[in-house]
């Protein structure tokens, strides 16, 4: 499972939008886009905004790093 599909199904589980999304991690709705449709690649601290704004995925950076 690529990042985007994690984000895609956070976003499709929680119903948000991508502006939603975007928001949270504080990035544009655009980037969520690119980045689920894996045209985009993740900095490590996208997925740090990614593990603060939705503590419940249960990993770290490094976690999500060494999958990724």
């Amino acid at each position: 499972m690529k990042i985007g599909d994690v984000i895609l199904k956070i976003r499709k589980e929680n119903n948000y939008t991508f502006e939603e999304i975007g928001d949270k991690l504080k990035v544009s709705k655009g980037l969520i886009n690119d980045i689920e449709k894996d045209k985009k690649k993740v900095s490590k601290n996208m997925y740090e905004k990614l593990i603060k704004a939705f503590p419940n995925l249960s990993c770290t950076v490094e976690m999500l790093l060494l999958i990724f």
